[in-house]
């Protein structure tokens, strides 16, 4: 199972969930009898719970102990039997008498070294039991970060954190936040460049040198986890990554980013405070529910905690929310960082590039849903005819002329683009084969509005039909090569 080497896990513990460990620190806990091969545990990329002897690299050839109570696999300490002090017979000596008052003496200092020791004892037994603190080994032998870390005004950590703090650009407009966490890596989101092409992506850390655009390649990237990592030939301020992070209710953090628009728009590095809310599920991916200021350009921005360390990346919002945000967990991160080689590539340039049309070619069909839908509406009330009046070419003329468009191009062709996948032999034959189906899919949408039915009702039915056919299709192919953003709305 060499899958494991690169993972990282959590562990069922009696007082909850521990971790994220690495696959070396869980072969330590074993090693010290922590866990046993019936101990419950899973990866940290989303898989069940399973037993710890299912990862052979843990145990190797050890026989399964039956599950015991922690406490059960502790060596216990040894009780002493108290150990009874007479004093010593006193011989009389032979050549002498001694005295009553001898006897006395005697008996007096022996008295009194027995009630030295004894209190000796005592002293050492109740300083022992008032300065013992329970060992965890969770906590002590993996340095944990529930031990409790230094914290820092949020004026002084912003003052840290601030130069690696990242703005990202693209040249189709899109972009947002990033960090360094390595002098020349920068993680930011996957939604943040999915629309870009890999030559097209651009760093600036704003408070360094807001005119110095750093171009970026892309060294590894994964859709179902909404992260991205990008290289940069500069050598940049770089942040902590808190490997050990274990979520905290209530913690206090840290969000700095660039919302607002894209570039020139921005506030950029912007700084909002807020707590660790929840640990929730979405799309089948974990997320942290932050509760505090997130708004579109936030994406990629770093989440601290109040030591300076990064422990989450900012994902995504609820629509029509207050403060109900959403990160990525720090641990999918390292995760990612310690399975990939991280340096660039064409063969992850071309990846990169044909996730890229799919995401447009999937952006194309919701845009154009929700945009006409919400047209036809106005236009009806504009032109004061009832909509199950309007003919399908009325409403796609007045869309098309508010758009400032001809009738033909309101509904994006990308044959070339498809065309260029099917050719792409880096993908494998069953890919490019499920590919050229979503093309023919796209094109059919293309087909409908250049000739739609004159009842605008029967026209939405099958542009539903279809749009729903396409996200099947799309859902068949991220089977073989990832390409959906799991955690969005």
């Amino acid at each position: 199972m060499a899958e494991y080497r690169e993972k990282t896990f959590y562990v069922q513990h009696k007082d909850g969930v521990k971790g994220p460990y690495t696959l070396t620190q869980l072969r330590r806990l074993a090693d010290q009898r922590v866990i046993t091969p019936n101990t419950k545990i899973r990866t940290a990329d989303g898989d069940g719970w399973t037993l710890a002897s299912q990862v052979p690299q843990i145990f190797g050839n050890r026989s399964p102990l039956p599950q015991n109570d922690l406490n059960d696999v502790r060596p216990s300490a040894t009780v002493q039997s108290p150990v009874r002090m007479s004093p010593p017979a006193v011989r009389p000596s032979a050549q002498t008498n001694p005295s009553k008052s001898d006897y006395l003496h005697g008996w007096f200092a022996i008295i009194g070294a027995t009630a030295a020791i004894i209190i000796l004892c005592l002293f050492v037994v109740f300083s022992a039991k008032n300065n013992s603190v329970a060992v965890d080994p969770f906590i002590d032998d993996l340095d944990s970060s529930n031990s409790t870390a230094p914290s820092e005004s949020t004026e002084n950590l912003v003052a840290k954190v601030e130069p690696a703090v990242a703005l990202i650009e693209t040249s189709d407009g899109s972009g947002g936040s990033g960090f360094a966490f390595e002098p020349n890596l920068v993680a930011t989101n996957f939604h943040v460049i999915a629309t870009a092409y890999s030559d097209e992506i651009f760093v600036a850390f704003p408070s360094v040198d807001r005119t110095r655009r750093i171009p970026a390649r892309i060294v590894a990237e994964s859709p179902q986890h909404d992260l991205a990592i990008l290289w940069i030939d500069a050598r940049h301020a770089t942040v902590k990554l808190d490997s050990n992070y274990q979520f905290r209710r209530g913690q206090d953090i840290v969000v700095m980013g660039s919302p607002g628009g894209p570039s020139g728009q921005a506030i950029e590095n912007a700084v909002t405070k807020g707590v660790m809310s929840a640990e929730v599920s979405r799309s089948n991916s974990l997320r942290y529910q932050i509760s505090t200021a997130v708004n579109p350009g936030n994406s990629g921005g770093p989440v601290f905690g109040m030591d300076g360390k990064v422990i989450g990346i900012v994902d995504s919002k609820a629509l029509g929310k207050e403060l109900i945000n959403y990160a990525v967990p720090v641990c999918i991160l390292v995760s990612l960082v310690n399975a990939l080689p991280l340096k660039p590539s064409a063969g992850i340039d071309q990846e990169h590039n044909i996730r890229r049309t799919l995401v447009l070619a999937t952006n194309d069909i919701e845009e154009f849903q929700d945009q006409v839908s919400d047209f036809s509406r106005v236009f009806s009330e504009v032109s004061g005819t009832p909509l199950f009046q309007c003919s399908t070419g009325q409403i796609l003329e007045g869309y098309a002329s508010l758009h400032d468009v001809r009738r033909s191009a309101i509904f994006p062709n990308r044959h070339i683009e498809f065309e260029g996948i099917s050719h792409n032999l880096n993908l494998n034959s069953s890919t490019r084969r499920e590919i050229g189906i979503l093309a023919e899919q796209h094109q059919a949408i293309g087909n409908l509005v250049a000739a739609p039915p004159a009842n605008f009702f029967d026209f939405l039915d099958r542009l539903k039909e279809s749009a729903k056919a396409f996200c099947e299709q799309l859902h068949a192919i991220d089977e073989e090569f990832p390409i959906l953003i799991s955690g969005q709305p």
